[in-house]
């Protein structure tokens, strides 16, 4: 989603692209390779994920989620992004939400700083 696919003839850059409603729920590796556009998910989505992240929905019935990649490239815009930051001084995001993701900025067209914290467990764990 959002590609201008060069493997179908296009040009391999970004393009507009708009928004996908899904009532329900996702099966892993949702949106591998999404570039732009917005998914609306009203329900869950299997781990792993693709290459989005979550942000405040404008829409009470559905989560929202956008491109890592196209938060990376061009920032979130006026979205808010969940569990994650975005810093425009370094062009920089940060992927703290613990998400397992299969793909994290994919086609990514320019030079982006992505860091994804990896989360510790401290103690004694028991089987």
């Amino acid at each position: 989603m959002g590609a201008d696919l060069k493997h179908f003839g296009g040009s391999g850059d970004a393009e507009n692209a708009g928004k996908i409603i899904v009532d329900g729920n996702i099966g892993p590796e949702a949106a591998m390779g999404m570039v732009a556009g917005s998914l609306y998910v009203g329900d869950r989505i299997e781990e792993p994920v693709g290459n989005i992240i979550e942000v405040v929905s404008d829409n009470e019935n559905y989560r929202k989620f956008r491109s890592i990649t196209d938060i990376a490239c061009n920032g979130p815009g006026n979205d808010n992004l969940i569990s994650n930051e975005y810093n425009a001084d370094e062009g920089t995001i940060t992927l703290k939400d613990g998400i397992l993701r299969g793909t994290i900025g994919a086609r990514c067209y320019r030079p982006v700083n992505i860091i994804v914290e990896t989360i510790r467990i401290t103690g004694q764990v028991s089987l």
